[in-house]
């Protein structure tokens, strides 16, 4: 999923939320780390499920050479979406939600 304001890198297949536990770490300034485990492993450490890159601080080409630099190797990568996009997205789907309760069907 894009995130408006972030570079995401995913580097574990992410947990079920309902019975994951996750945090957010900053590990320099622009990045984060996403962390997951199970519920019910409490004994286990939490793994890196996800890079996180700040789009004003890092173009997704900048990032992919931070992770490459780092030896990190990612199942994939999805660049910062246009803001615009987003608030376009939500105006369309508040549309459509209305249409469908006014009894419209699209």
């Amino acid at each position: 999923m894009p995130y408006p304001n972030e570079h995401a890198a995913r580097v574990e297949t992410p947990l079920p939320q309902n019975s994951a536990v996750f945090a957010r770490k900053q590990i320099s300034p622009g990045i984060s780390i996403i962390l997951q485990k199970s519920k019910g492993d409490v004994n286990s450490p939490m793994k890196v499920q996800a890079y996180r890159f700040k789009k004003t601080n890092f173009s997704p080409e900048e990032a992919k050479k931070w992770l490459k630099d780092h030896q990190i190797s990612y199942m994939s990568f999805e660049p910062a979406t246009d803001s615009n996009e987003n608030k376009e997205t939500r105006k369309e789907i508040m549309n459509r939600i209305t249409k469908e309760l006014s009894g419209a069907i699209i």
